[in-house]
């Protein structure tokens, strides 16, 4: 079974009928998702509008072939996952046993707010469980490839302990975490820590340094753009360094490249330029066809929901939204496709599932493919930041359906602070200490010049001290009137000019500073 997303598993739960010929295919999606719990953007009153779109068209376009209905399972008083998950099995065994009819194939939507293991124990034979809106495993597959594609394979995860609304982090940190020990070549650490206390930051980062040049910020954008600011002060800004942030997708509850401008009290872009930030890439916006969609869907959420788009971001800018699209035309499109080859509808999760696995499929929103393992992957924006606009601009993709999933851009390319503007390197020439490698010698030179300092520096402050002392003890020996000069010590010289007949007395001085 996959890691899962808050809508990441769709559940097949099928009641096998007869074989039968039928002139028009009846399926029915049943929908348990939370109704509005505000961290959980799977929400009824976001994905709806997108079901009851999905469904209005996609009857349109197969019509007399197969009639689509969708049916919402949810009550509005449950606000948490696990008020939701003890009643999921009861609500929806009720329904299923009360109100299904022979002829109509049916399916469930879920998120992770449910009890999965009593979901799947009230399924009539082998359950069938596909993955549509991603998983975690796909976010860590991706970001290991993509520190592969530097040749980066030491890092540090630094996860913010206290985001207890994105639950997203925690569970891809571990994941991640937990993929790297296999990986090989690959050492990872795992940090959690309070992003609230300076002090417990400036200690993690301090021990990371001593591991890895590669630190992945798994926190809000608000937090990772506080660290990036912290990070001269904390010594990441010499161009060894490189940050890596990760998000499910752009919400403003996440992070969005728009937290990342350049603004005024930005007085160091070093690290900025070291940044490296990834998240869903969401359908081609500059379709026509597409923006018509966000505009319809936006329309519906709006009047029944009370709901609204800030910020410049779009419905199917959000996967689960594109999702709960895509997924009734895909069931559409493989059913037609079953009986075409098959000349009868035997509504079965396994056969369902088949049909469905790895294969990629073209949709209105774009491709989605369908791996062996029955999960759609998301494919990834890889940003990076332009210090001519000051803002995030995407360098590269991460996309699963092609051969080469990783690619970067050639026009847009990344502004990295080192010298030779190349990314910096696994490990330093210094190693991460600094003392290692070509500056071994350098360091013990360094040592051993210290240690000699030391040594004369010390002889020398002893002499001046003992001469000091000596100076003034025998200045005490002369008494308080040692600067007077005896009479005694005067003597004149008589001396006569040559030629002028002039007497002319001269006067020496001598005198002992120490009898």
């Amino acid at each position: 079974m996959w890691s899962m997303l808050d809508l990441a598993s769709i559940w097949t739960l099928l009641i096998t009928m007869p074989a039968a010929v039928l002139s028009i295919m009846k399926m029915e999606i049943a929908v348990f998702l939370p109704y509005n719990i505000p961290s959980l953007p799977s929400s009824i009153v976001l994905t709806g509008p997108a079901f009851d779109l999905a469904a209005e068209n996609t009857n349109k376009m197969y019509h007399g072939q197969i009639n689509i209905s969708i049916t919402y399972l949810y009550n509005k008083e449950l606000m948490t996952c696990d008020g939701i998950a003890a009643q999921s099995v009861q609500r929806i065994s009720e329904y299923f046993y009360r109100n299904t009819t022979a002829g109509t194939c049916y399916a469930t939507v879920m998120s992770a707010c449910v009890d999965q293991s009593g979901m799947a124990s009230i399924a009539r034979g082998s359950p069938t469980g596909i993955a549509l809106a991603g998983t975690l495993q796909g976010y860590a597959t991706a970001v290991l490839d993509i520190l592969a594609d530097f040749d980066w394979f030491h890092a540090s995860i630094i996860l913010e302990a206290n985001t207890t609304d994105a639950p997203f982090y925690r569970d891809v940190g571990k994941l991640l975490y937990d993929s790297a020990r296999e990986a090989p070549k690959f050492t990872v650490e795992l940090f959690s820590l309070d992003t609230t206390s300076r002090q417990t930051i400036k200690m993690a980062l301090d021990l990371a340094k001593e591991r890895s040049r590669v630190f992945i910020f798994l926190c809000v954008g608000k937090t990772t753009v506080r660290l990036l600011n912290l990070a001269e002060r904390f010594g990441l800004t010499n161009g060894e360094y490189v940050f890596v942030n990760l998000h499910s997708m752009q919400l403003e509850s996440y992070g969005t490249t728009a937290q990342f401008q350049k603004n005024p009290f930005d007085n160091n872009l070093i690290a900025f330029r070291s940044l490296l930030f990834i998240t869903y890439r969401p359908a081609d916006e500059t379709s026509v066809v597409l923006r018509k969609l966000n505009h319809d869907i936006a329309l519906r959420t709006g009047a029944p929901y009370n709901q609204s788009y800030q910020g410049g971001l779009q419905p199917l800018d959000s996967f689960f939204i594109q999702t709960s699209y895509d997924l009734v035309g895909l069931f559409a499109k493989t059913l037609i496709e079953t009986r075409e080859r098959d000349r009868v509808v035997l509504c079965s999760g396994q056969r369902l599932a088949r049909a469905l696995t790895n294969r990629t499929f073209d949709l209105a929103t774009g491709e989605m493919f369908i791996d062996a393992k029955r999960a759609r992957n998301l494919d990834l924006n890889i940003f990076a930041f332009n210090t001519t606009t000051g803002n995030l601009q995407v360098t590269g993709t991460y996309e699963w359906a092609k051969s080469a999933r990783l690619t970067w851009s050639k026009e847009l390319l990344m502004e990295w602070p080192t010298k030779d503007g190349r990314p910096p390197p696994d490990v330093p020439v210094c190693g991460f200490s600094g003392r290692e490698g070509a500056c071994a010698a350098q360091a013990n030179f360094v040592r051993t010049a210290t240690a000699t300092g030391v040594v004369l520096a010390i002889v020398l402050v002893t002499f001046f001290v003992c001469l000091s002392r000596w100076i003034a003890a025998k200045s005490n020996d002369l008494g308080d009137n040692w600067w007077i000069v005896n009479r005694e010590t005067l003597i004149t010289h008589d001396r006569r000019g040559p030629s002028n007949n002039s007497t002319g007395k001269s006067v020496s001085l001598k005198y002992k500073l120490c009898s």
